[in-house]
């Protein structure tokens, strides 16, 4: 079922700062553009009036749903970098490689920004942003605040979002499936479909949270409720 779209109406900038509660609005993502916050029912988008950008959705999280998604994209994750993400078959001998190998090839061959791109982008990021989602997760399933600064740890997840490529990763194993046929005899490996699985899990996540349900969450911790 496609989400029903609703625009919210923007700031009045005649009324005073004074009169206005920073709680009511919020500022378009891509735009700035400010709008009035207005509920929605579950299943509803709210809409930037100028560019049409995603500002917010309806309805509450479930977060027993989202804990088994993020616990699953966990796993996806550790499996899609501990086996083989490629298989090469030539001449009777055969190899593989996992991210982790590819990274410290790169290294070994003293090329140290590849290395540290391929490492940062497909292993220490992705399990950055997965962990901080499944501790804010927890602590809201929980009602119990952890000794971590959660705010500063999601403003760090948002930061990042742009350098977590593992689409294009994605994008690069297909390629790479293709053009080396007539070099080798190329199979993706375990790892492969577990990318495949995790760029699927990745975009449910997505699609059950928006920035401002996550700092909403994140309010809810530092206040001590549970919601």
């Amino acid at each position: 079922m496609t989400p029903m779209q609703v625009t919210p109406s923007m700031a009045n900038p005649d009324t005073p700062m004074a009169e206005h509660h920073l709680d009511d609005y919020i500022a378009c993502p891509d735009c700035d553009l400010l709008h009035r916050l207005r509920p929605l029912e579950s299943r509803q988008l709210a809409r930037c009036r100028r560019c049409n950008a995603v500002l917010y959705r309806g309805g509450s999280v479930n977060l027993q749903h989202l804990l088994a998604w993020l616990l699953t994209g966990l796993i996806l994750l550790l499996v899609s970098n501990s086996y083989p993400i490629l298989q090469l078959a030539s001449q009777g001998q055969e190899t593989h490689a996992t991210f982790f190998q590819a990274a410290a090839a790169f290294a070994v061959q003293g090329m140290w920004w590849p290395a540290a791109l391929v490492l940062l982008t497909s292993i220490l990021i992705p399990f950055y942003r997965l962990g901080v989602l499944l501790l804010i997760a927890l602590q809201s399933q929980l009602g119990r605040r952890l000794p971590i600064d959660s705010a500063r740890l999601l403003l760090w997840h948002d930061w990042l979002a742009p350098w977590s490529m593992l689409e294009i990763f994605l994008l690069g194993l297909l390629v790479a499936l293709v053009k080396l046929q007539d070099l080798a005899e190329v199979s993706p490996g375990i790892a492969f479909y577990a990318f495949f699985l995790l760029i699927l899990n990745l975009a449910i996540i997505s699609a059950q949270l928006d920035r401002r349900q996550l700092w909403r969450m994140t309010t809810q911790i530092r206040a001590g409720v549970k919601k």
